[in-house]
């Protein structure tokens, strides 16, 4: 049968830096307040600041800025110790993209397998129920409805990842595969849906919540909510008689996808 393998590291990170921003709506803004507005916005969301994740260099980087624009203003700090800054503590799960790693096994033997990169052929959702590691059989079974998750007992179930009205969440998704027994979902990007069109590679799988309210690990089972692109999930049909450009297309036209069973080669 095929299989998937994935190992990963929990670790946590933090750290501080500085940045620069430039302007270059200037000189189409001729109004003082306008122009002022699009200096702080193009700052925040400039590229250096790399989407000001809670916790990393670029969200230090992104308070700075606004300390330094609350001085600039005049007003009064009521954070700790005199300052504009207030700690809150916070819970962080992360995967080392240098530790975790994918593999696809179509065969017993070793010219049959192969990697998928972490991060930039497919990612993972991180959580506290996320397991260490997981090998289980690939089964492909379409937009993963109610009455489409057959068989998945013990195995990971491979959904097109439709973001469509009228077809299953990602939430539904991943809630009919466990309701039947499946150890993971793997989510296949839709290529044709230009609205929120698929973006590669990722930057990290991390996960970031208040530790005041960070609730134990459950006893519950561990479970995978995979995410793979539309190339990679082409890799992983090569050879087993299914054609990924077909199903994809079918799939972004939202008409009804077979289902099967990844076979070994």
């Amino acid at each position: 049968m095929r299989t998937f393998f994935l190992a990963t590291l929990l670790t946590s990170l933090c750290a501080a830096a500085s940045a620069q921003s430039s302007h270059p709506r200037d000189g189409a803004i001729h109004d003082a307040d306008t122009k002022a507005w699009w200096h702080t916005t193009e700052a925040l969301s400039g590229d250096d600041m790399e989407g000001r994740d809670t916790g990393t260099a670029a969200y230090q980087r992104a308070a700075d800025y606004v300390v330094a624009r609350f001085k600039a203003a005049g007003l009064q700090p009521a954070g700790e110790n005199g300052g504009y800054f207030q700690t809150v503590p916070m819970h962080q799960v992360e995967v080392n993209p240098s530790t975790a790693w994918v593999v696809v096994n179509e065969g017993e033997k070793s010219d049959d397998t192969f990697r998928l990169k972490f991060l930039e052929d497919i990612t993972v959702t991180v959580g506290e129920s996320l397991p260490v590691d997981t090998v289980a059989q690939l089964v492909f079974r379409g937009y993963c409805s109610k009455d489409q998750v057959q068989g998945v007992a013990g195995k990971i179930a491979v959904c097109f990842g439709t973001q469509r009205q009228g077809l299953p969440s990602g939430g539904e998704r991943a809630m009919n595969v466990r309701s039947a027994g499946g150890v993971g979902i793997l989510n296949v990007d839709d290529p044709f849906f230009s609205i929120e069109p698929p973006r590669w590679p990722f930057a990290y799988a991390r996960a970031v919540s208040l530790k005041a309210v960070q609730s134990p690990r459950s006893g519950g089972k561990p479970f995978l909510s995979l995410r793979i692109s539309a190339e990679a999930f082409t890799h992983l049909l090569k050879g087993t008689g299914h054609d990924a450009a077909a199903i994809l297309k079918t799939g972004g036209a939202r008409q009804p996808l077979e289902s099967f069973d990844l076979p070994a080669n």
